[in-house]
Formats: C-alpha cells, structure tokens, sequence
C-alpha cells in the first residue's frame, strides 16, 4: 500500500510541477462540468421558453350564420391560440406570414381560410338543421406553414400545436352536434309521446268505428233485403196515385165550372139584383124602420155573396194546385218507379262494398293497436335528456378518452431529462481529456517497481484522483448551481465516482497499449456510445447495430442507473447497473495490471546489467 501510495504521489507532483501543468489539470477537471453545465443550462426548460419563439397567425375566416346559428370559428381558434401564450404569436396577413415565414422572421405560420367557418357549418347544415340532401358536410381545414431551414425541431412542436388544436376544435365541434342530436332526441322523445297518445285515440276511435260499422252493415243488409219488395209498392203506388191525379183533374174541372157560377153569380148580384131590390124597397109605402130592416138584410145577402165568391175563388185555385201537384207527383212516381231497378241495384252494390270496406276497417283497427303498440315501445327506447345530463353527455362525446397520468417517475423538465445522458457524456469526455496530459505509466517507476499489482495501480490513481475531482465539480454544479432534482444525491456522488473511475480505466488501458492511437479508439467509444446509450430517443428505435452495441458499452448502464438514481425508487435496477459497471472496473483493473505486469518486463530487459543492481 506504502510503495502504491509513494507512486500516486509521485505522479501527482510532477502532474503539478508548473503553473502550467496546475492550469491544465484544473482545466481537465472541470472539463466534465462545464460539457454538462452548459448544455443543460441552455436546455434546462426550453419548453416554457417557447413563449418567446415568433409564430405569425393569420385570420381570413369570414364568419357566417347557417340554420340560425352564427359561425365564427376562425376567431375562437385565433384566441385560444393566443389565450393559451405558448408561443410569440403576431397576428398579420397570410402572404406577410408566408413571406416571414420563408426569409426566418416567424419560425412557423397558421393560416385559417376564410371559408373555414363554412365548412365546419356544413355538418350542422347537412345532419341537423337541414333536409337538403345536396348539401354535403366538410372537414375544416387549417395551414400550417413551415420551414424545415428556419429550425426542425420547432416544426415538430408546431406539428404537435397543429395536432392538438385539431382534437380541441374537434372536440368543440362535437361537442355542438351531439348537443343538438341530443336535443333532437329529446324532441322526437316528446313528440312520439304525443304521436303515441294520439295514435292509442285513433286505435280508440277505429274501433268504436269497427262497432258502429257492424251496425250500418246490418242495417245495409236489411234494407238490401228490403228493397226487393219495393218495386211492386212503387208501381201500386205509381197507379193509386196516377188515379188520384185523375180525380183531382175532374174535381179541378168541377170547381172550374163552381168558380163560374160564382162569377155570374156575383156579376149579376152586383148589377142587376141588388140594385133592383134597393130601388123596390125604396118604392114601397112602408114605415121607416121596416125599410130599414129589409135594407140591412139586403146588406147581408151582399156580404154572404161576396164571402161566398171569393171563398169560390180560393178553393178553386187550391184545387187547381191541388191537381197540378198530384200531376206532378204521380209524374215523379212514375219515374221513381222506373229507376227503383236502378236503386235496388245501387243499395245492392253499396251492401257489397260496405262488407268489404266492413273486412278493412277490420284490418285497420288490428293494424292500428299494433302501431300504437310499437309506437310506445319506440317512445320508451328513444331517451330524454335534461340540461345536466346533456351536458355530461357532451363532455364525454367530445372527449371519449381521457388519460390519467400515474407517472411512477417524472422528470421536472427537459433538462432533467437529458441530465442523465450528459453525466454520463461529460464523464467518458472528462477521462478522455485526462489521458491527452497524463501518460498510463512512467518507464522509470514502473522498471523498478517491486510490485507489478502497486506500480499498475499506483499509476491508474493518479487520473482516478482527478476523475474523482472532476465528479465533485460535476455534482456541484448540477446540484447547487443548476439545482437539479435528485431523489438520491448521496448514491449519485457515489456513482458517478464508479463510473469515472471505471471510465478512466478503460482510456487508462486504451492509451497504456496503442499510446495517441488509444485516444482515437477513446473518440471512436465514445462517438458509438452516444449513438447506443439510449440516452435521448429509446434505444428500440435505432437500427439493430446499435441495440447490440447497447448491451456490451459501459454508457448504456451508467445512463439507465443516473436516470434512476435521479427520478425514483428502483433500486432493483440501480444495483444492477451498479454491478454491471462495477464489473467493466474490475476486469479493466485486471486488465492494468497485466499491461503493467508484461511493459514492466519489457522495460526491465532494455535496462543495462549495471542499472538492474542499483
């Protein structure tokens, strides 16, 4: 141990024999801090710092009403786009955006059309408010505009922006036709109940119907048998009253001759009889009252004359009338008996087709008690909602699916999340600048060494010294100067050392055995471990190669055990990762000493005899 010692401090007086050499070995250990302190301080949380990155919107929708609903959409995507500050958004014309975009003033642009409100009106047209089958729905269409030379990963963020903003103005959109299909549904709920009622009044009313109908068809049926008879009875009463017609013609000419009877009767009374009686009494040598008596029956005489006259007279005419009407109606008897063949046939016929019409209406009464029946079975399968549980109906339409994060390690931000890489990057670059200064083993002090174990290791100190000064600035400045979330900072310290030193023992052996040539293997490692260390994209995604290069380089298990050292609890993997490097350690020790062990024999037979006795 005493002449392992004596040798690590040897090499490390001479390491610091000069100002020079002081500032280079200072140099080298904070190489590693400086490669991962940089790095991560650029990139530590870029994501919040977006805000400042310029993105051009450009707003042409022109908004318009359809079914009675407005439509402005353009303006709702440009304010949640503003409202929600990810980016520098800058509002300005579309060709001002393209040509922004083009020269690097915007680093990406969103044009909404001017007919995007139209478009996304199309499906609310077309499903909900219209009947119009030529009117067809449309997808709503938003530009993106980028530009792969302005920066790339900016363009996958935008992609991503591009990519969520569709799902929320989908999910809007959704959320707006399944409202009013919901409300529809409410509707047709409502109005199939009164169709169902309506329709359990016409199955009511059908079948009163279907009652009353046996009746009229009994009754048709009867008078159908009826009317048989009935053309006898209108020929016998077509004669009798042909006969009174007859009677009445005489009777008519009876009171004709009556009527100028009268006439004479009257005409002479008035001018012949009446006065010569007057003139008679007048003539008599009566006393004065008998001349008046006989005067007044004279006058009554007058009168029952011409009572009896125009008594003639009306009764006259009343016969006349009376004649005419049984002319006529024995004139229409005996046309009503001619067309009875007629009637009877048509009562006949109605008889018929009523006993049909009796056989559907039958049909319809059965036919309408089952449609009220299947429409009241339709009326309690189609829902009814009310305001609250269209609501959460909505909700869970525009949004199906929603992803609950139980995250058993999460990083704070991007720059934890690389950290685990750039530790490990910044170790293998810190042991590789140690070798560019440090040479493996000193000719001299391994010649006359009396141990080929304590000479080996004595040298492999000395850089793990300053490897294990390179982690200490590393560790500060991740933790007190970056403040870096660590879930464990005593076990990272811990393994950070493993890992530098067994770092330093692979460039140690690489640069022992091939010299400038074992730095260009060095560069060549560490060029094949950041490509298979898994240490930015998972490592499933590389070609084949580098997932076998996975298994076999020390950095894709000092990557994987930083992560978990830093983000959780599963020291499982930790002690795994722990022993697997710990192993790359012990064999490239080995390794050491037997480097040391085959130059030390080397050298010691280029020594002359009289050197080897001293």
């Amino acid at each position: 141990m005493a002449t392992t010692m004596t040798v690590v401090f040897k090499g490390l007086r001479k390491a610091l024999s000069s100002t020079f050499m002081k500032i280079a070995v200072t140099a080298l250990i904070l190489i590693p801090s400086l490669y991962t302190g940089f790095y991560l301080w650029a990139n530590y949380d870029p994501y919040t710092l977006m805000k400042n990155v310029p993105v051009a919107l450009a707003n042409e929708d022109i908004p318009i009403n359809a079914g009675g609903k407005n439509f402005d959409l353009g303006q709702s995507v440009a304010k949640q786009l503003i409202d929600k500050g990810v980016f520098d958004i800058k509002t300005t014309p579309s060709q001002e955006l393209k040509d922004g975009v083009y020269n690097g003033k915007y680093l990406f642009g969103i044009i909404i059309p001017h007919n995007f409100s139209q478009q996304i009106s199309t499906l609310y047209s077309s499903i909900i408010k219209s009947n119009n089958k030529n009117v067809k729905p449309e997808q709503g269409q938003i530009i993106l505009v980028t530009n792969d030379a302005n920066n790339f990963i900016i363009n996958t963020a935008a992609t991503q922006l591009s990519d969520n903003l569709q799902k929320t103005i989908s999910a809007q959109v959704m959320k707006e036709f399944s409202d009013n299909l919901l409300k529809g549904l409410t509707d047709v709920h409502n109005n199939l109940y009164q169709a169902t009622e309506a329709s359990k009044q016409i199955s009511q009313g059908t079948n009163e119907l279907k009652i009353n109908s046996k009746k009229i068809k009994d009754a048709l049926n009867q008078l159908s048998d009826a009317s048989a008879s009935l053309p006898d009875i209108m020929n016998k009463l077509a004669r009798g009253s042909q006969q009174v017609a007859q009677g009445d013609a005489k009777l008519a000419s009876v009171a004709d001759n009556v009527e100028e009877v009268a006439q004479i009767l009257d005409r002479d009374w008035n001018s012949k009889i009446k006065p010569n009686l007057i003139n008679i009494i007048n003539s008599l040598v009566l006393p004065q009252p008998i001349k008046d008596l006989l005067l007044s029956q004279v006058n009554q005489i007058d009168q029952i004359v011409a009572k009896v006259y125009n008594q003639v007279t009306i009764d006259v005419k009343l016969i006349d009338k009376l004649a005419a009407g049984a002319k006529q109606l024995s004139d229409g008897l005996a046309t009503l008996s001619a067309k009875v063949p007629q009637l009877i046939s048509a009562i006949q016929q109605l008889s018929q087709g009523y006993n049909q019409f009796d056989d559907s209406l039958n049909k319809l009464a059965a036919a309408s008690d089952e449609f009220a029946k299947q429409l009241e079975l339709g009326y309690e399968k189609i829902p009814s909602f009310d305001d609250k549980t269209r609501n959460q109906i909505n909700n869970v339409i525009a949004t199906p699916v929603s992803m609950l994060d139980q995250s058993q390690a999460k990083s704070a931000n991007y720059g934890v999340g690389l950290a685990p890489f750039f530790i490990s990057l910044s170790t293998w670059v810190g042991a590789y600048a140690l070798f560019v200064l440090i040479k493996p083993f000193k000719q001299d002090e391994l010649t006359f060494s009396k141990s080929n174990i304590r000479s080996g290791l004595g040298s492999y100190l000395i850089p793990a010294l300053f490897g294990i000064c390179q982690m200490i600035c590393l560790y500060i400045t991740v933790e007190l100067i970056l403040h870096l979330p660590i879930a464990h900072h005593l076990l990272l310290l811990l393994f950070m050392f493993l890992v530098s030193a067994t770092f330093i023992a692979i460039m140690f052996c690489l640069v022992a055995v091939l010299d400038m040539a074992g730095l260009y293997i060095g560069l060549i490692l560490l060029i094949l471990q950041i490509t298979s260390c898994g240490g930015t994209f998972p490592i499933q995604t590389t070609p084949v190669f580098f997932q076998f290069l996975h298994h076999i380089l020390p950095m894709s298990y000092s990557v994987d055990a930083i992560r978990h050292i830093i983000n959780s609890q599963n020291y499982d993997n930790i002690h795994q990762n722990m022993l697997i490097i710990g192993s790359y350690l012990v064999v490239f020790l080995a390794l050491v000493v037997i480097i040391a062990t085959i130059k030390r024999h080397k050298w010691k037979n280029l020594i002359p005899p009289i050197l080897k006795t001293k």
